[in-house]
């Protein structure tokens, strides 16, 4: 039985199957606001047709599991306003298909991996208040699409690298809300 077959028992659905492909696959998760606790599971990386997944507005501790990045048609990924924990995976890289990547409002720490510069789809990041450090990757001047780059909330430090800041008319556009020439408001500190 594909899990798109399976059922509460009452309503015929699955809570949180928001579609499935023609093959019985489940292609999106939703579970925005249902209260969930916990941590997310690592066997997510079972849903290989996977192209988003919400798990936002919840209670969810722990980091996010690495095997996420072994979810290669993921398109979207909303994971904010919950309680986790940890970095980013360095394997996020992988995702060559992702629009968006949502974790704001968590406490995400450490440094953006420089493997995200090889998600040239990536067309928003929504990372602000978190525990993030160190400086952007220059791997980010790849990111031809972005779009909306939200970091600001965070313990992020240094310039932003001169080949983002004159990557696209998209980026360029923010030059007007530079306070100094190493502070950015997307990267303001906490």
């Amino acid at each position: 039985m594909h899990e798109c077959e399976w059922n509460d028992g009452t309503s015929g659905t699955v809570l949180g199957v928001a579609f499935c492909d023609e093959n019985g696959m489940v292609t999106e998760l939703n579970f925005n606001k249902n209260g969930l606790d916990g941590s997310l599971p690592a066997e997510i990386s079972t849903f290989t047709a996977l192209e988003g997944f919400v798990f936002s507005n919840n209670n969810l501790v722990g980091s996010i599991p690495k095997g996420i990045t072994e979810l290669v048609k993921l398109e979207h990924i909303n994971l904010a306003n919950n309680e986790l924990k940890g970095s980013l995976p360095e394997g996020i890289g992988n995702l060559v298909n992702l629009v968006s990547i949502r974790f704001e409002s968590n406490q995400i720490s450490g440094r953006i991996p420089e493997s995200i510069g090889t998600c040239v789809e990536l067309e928003s990041i929504r990372g602000e208040s978190n525990e993030l450090t160190g400086s952007l990757p220059k791997s980010m001047m790849n990111l031809k699409s972005i779009s909306t780059l939200h970091l600001q909330n965070n313990h992020l430090s240094g310039v932003i690298p001169s080949e983002l800041s004159a990557l696209t008319d998209s980026l360029r556009k923010w030059s007007h809300l530079m306070q100094s020439p190493v502070t950015f408001v997307y990267f303001q500190p906490k």
